[in-house]
């Protein structure tokens, strides 16, 4: 799965996030819960913004509802406030091409 995550980031195109695209590879399995993690995958990084990817709204449903808060404050944990400012939840542009 970690190298799932880390093809994902880099297809990211964000030369200057590098570290920080690595750092959030590393910890991606201690950050998302187990029984999301084939549904859940980072996307776009915007201003301090990470945007979670999911494919489809009951999904949306799901993870804004009850695993964004601990997925945000986890993710805190390992990155400082100024690097991440928030975490989002949005469904992804591709949902309907290869997201389970």
């Amino acid at each position: 799965m970690q190298a799932l995550v880390a093809q994902v980031l880099r297809r990211l195109k964000l030369p200057d996030q590098e570290l920080w695209r690595e750092e959030l590879a590393a910890v991606w399995a201690q950050v998302v819960p187990p029984e999301l993690t084939a549904v859940v995958r980072p996307g776009k990084w915007e201003q301090g913004v990470l945007y979670l990817f999911v494919p489809n709204s009951a999904r949306f449903f799901e993870v804004q509802r009850f695993h964004l808060k601990a997925i945000e404050t986890k993710l805190r944990r390992h990155f400082d406030a100024a690097r991440l400012k928030q975490v989002r939840v949005m469904v992804a542009p591709d949902a309907g091409a290869g997201m389970p």
